[in-house]
Formats: structure tokens, C-alpha cells, sequence
């Protein structure tokens, strides 16, 4: 593979033509995306009224973490 007469070994890419610099800044951003949701759902969560359906606790804060972490 060549990029710009350059042979592709000497720019660090792979087979899908993403230069390692390119990959670890695309798992920055997934990573500072997942932080930003889940801090976002934590925030809109504590905005809504709490009804008793889940009762009070470490429990619940447990669930919603992990439910959340799942989304």
C-alpha cells in the first residue's frame, strides 16, 4: 500500500489504512464519550422525581450504575 509515494510500513499504518496515532485517537474519543453518557445519564437521572418502586439505597445506586454503564 502506498500513501503519497510513501511506502505504508513507514507510516505506521495497518491494513485498514489508519496510522497508529489515528487509531489511539479514535479510543480517546471513544473513551471520553462513554465517560461523557454516562455522566450525562447519572445527571438526567437525578433530575427526575424518585418513586419508591426501587426503594432507597446502595442497591439501587449500584443497579442504575451498572444499567447505565450498559447503555
Amino acid at each position: 500500500m502506498k500513501y503519497n509515494g510513501m511506502a505504508a510500513s513507514g507510516l505506521g499504518l495497518r491494513g485498514d489504512g489508519l496510522s497508529i496515532q489515528e487509531r489511539r485517537l479514535r479510543e480517546a474519543c471513544r473513551d471520553f464519550e462513554a465517560i461523557f453518557i454516562s455522566y450525562l445519564l447519572k445527571v438526567m437521572r437525578e433530575s427526575v422525581p424518585q418513586s419508591s418502586l426501587f426503594g432507597d439505597g446502595l442497591c439501587k445506586d449500584i443497579y442504575f450504575s451498572i444499567m447505565d454503564r450498559q447503555m
